[in-house]
């Protein structure tokens, strides 16, 4: 099969013992700074997967084994996949094959304003190292000075440094929201004894992964996104980021996490992608294992005029993609239909938008701001409006949410994957 052989490691002159199947481990010993790897490829495709071997916090040496298919440009047109990313131990490491480049490069099916190409910061130019060194104009697009995904994704907000400031104040409000809890389901002990794995189905830029490191440093926790917005900074040695779209499968052997976690995916799947996203999840868990799932509507309660046309906009918006904008009304029965899960518990949250609500409704307000700033280039040709117009109703959210005491709701739903085949419906 083709194999890449991932060795990596904080220690300095460590080498790795790998089972007698992939042949003897390299003599080669390597530093924090330095990875070694051995690629063989096969003339023919093979089913694509990730498994991991020995994998568990506070090893002094850890491994991952990628099996995926060979180079070919079938392959990579069929499974959009762009570079697959490890930030393991610490230390980032990166396949990106020539041809994936010069595909990438090559790509022109994308279009929109790219009037203005803002000079790189640090983040994108971490971002462009992340990419092997190509232009990120590459990979992504610019819209009215905001980067977006240069791919098929539904996902309609950018993915730039402004955008990865907002999601992780979008955690924060939301955190606070659910009493300062990250989860819901009833894994704390099992988190606490350690020894398991945990998966982040669409990361962004990690923030849940990192607390949860954190919190529970007997685990390890691997993130996942389509984007690379997860900092190649210094991460904690148990937390590892992949990057791809998880439309594409979770690139995971069956059975492989204790707890699959997955947040405000409703800007992302199609009921179709929800379906068949759900069972994917459930297939990664173990079973006996658990799956949460955490979201919000496109929906305010106690709203003003200017945030009533934004969010109707927005519905709009996502209903002409196939995408569910009240979505809490669908994820217990996706999960039921599964014929994975016994038991589905759903629980539901208010966030407080605007100053009536004190510092962190503040916080929440601004978060809506940015938001609907983010989705200015789809949501105001929906509404036929001027930009200055848009700019007008984005810019009055703050006053209007404080005067009409607006909020919104979040749900959680969480369940235990069954332990047996039973009443399977497929």
């Amino acid at each position: 099969y083709p194999t890449k052989i991932v060795y990596a490691s904080r220690m300095e002159n460590v080498v790795g013992n790998f089972p007698n199947i992939f042949g003897p481990p390299p003599s080669i010993p390597f530093t924090r700074t330095q990875t070694y790897t051995t690629l063989s490829y096969s003339k023919h495709c093979v089913q694509n997967r990730v498994s991991m071997s020995a994998f568990s916090a506070g090893e002094s040496f850890t491994r991952f084994i990628l099996h995926y298919k060979s180079p070919c440009e079938d392959f990579y047109k069929a499974a959009n996949i762009t570079s697959i990313t490890l930030l393991l131990m610490g230390i980032p490491l990166s396949h990106t094959p020539k041809l994936i480049r010069r595909k990438r490069s090559n790509s022109s099916k994308f279009k929109g304003s790219a009037n203005s190409t803002p000079s790189q910061t640090s983040f994108e130019a971490e971002i462009s190292q992340f990419y092997g060194g190509y232009s990120v104009l590459d990979a992504f697009r610019y819209i009215e000075g905001r980067r977006y995904h240069n791919s098929d994704a539904q996902y309609c907000f950018p993915n730039d440094s402004e955008e990865l400031r907002r999601m992780q104040l979008s955690h924060n409000v939301f955190k606070n929201s659910w009493g300062g809890t990250n989860f819901s389901a009833p894994v704390a002990e099992m988190l606490s004894d350690g020894g398991v794995h945990v998966f982040d189905i669409g990361c962004g830029p990690g923030t849940w992964c990192l607390e949860m490191s954190l919190e529970y440093p007997k685990v390890t926790i691997i993130g996942l996104d389509i984007s690379p917005t997860f900092s190649l900074g210094d991460k904690p040695p148990n937390v590892g980021y992949m990057q791809c779209d998880a439309l594409d499968g979770l690139p995971f052997p069956s059975e492989t996490f204790h707890y699959c976690w997955q947040k405000f995916m409703v800007s992302s799947f199609t009921k179709g992608q929800w379906i068949k996203q759900v069972k994917e999840i459930a297939r990664v868990t173990k079973r006996g294992g658990w799956v949460e799932i955490m979201e919000v509507n496109v929906e305010f309660f106690s709203v003003g005029p200017a945030l009533r046309k934004l969010s109707e906009g927005c519905r709009r918006y996502y209903i002409s993609k196939n995408l569910l904008p009240s979505i809490s009304h669908h994820v217990a029965k996706f999960m039921e239909e599964s014929g994975e899960f016994d038991d589905i518990i759903s629980e539901e949250r208010d966030t407080y938008l605007g100053a009536w609500a004190g510092e962190q409704g503040e916080k929440a307000a601004l978060n809506l701001v940015q938001a609907y700033q983010a989705l200015k280039p789809v949501v105001r040709p929906v509404l036929c409006i001027e930009e200055y117009e848009y700019d007008e109703l984005v810019n009055s959210l703050k006053r209007e949410t404080a005067s009409y005491r607006t909020y919104m709701k979040s749900y959680r739903f969480y369940a235990q994957r069954r332990s047996n085949h039973l009443n399977m419906p497929y």
